[in-house]
């Protein structure tokens, strides 16, 4: 995930498998399907393949930090 973000963006495990990313982008939803892209991948585990991938919620706020909408 920290190669889809940009260097200025904040990438940090909240607990478990949940991680939270902070940006100041005007484009939200493109890194949100960057990083599900980046998730996505099979993997094999003995004689068993294994889908892994993802699921994001994009949370937007104003400067003040109240929330505004979400995608």
């Amino acid at each position: 995930m920290s190669d889809v973000i940009s260097s200025h963006c904040v990438l940090s495990r909240t607990g478990g498998d949940e991680f939270a990313v902070l940006i100041h982008e005007t484009d939200a939803n493109k890194m949100a399907g960057d990083l599900l892209r980046a998730c996505r991948h099979r993997v094999a585990l003995g004689d068993i393949d294994v889908s892994v991938g993802a699921s994001i919620c994009v949370a937007f706020a104003d400067h003040s930090g109240r929330p505004t909408r979400t995608s």
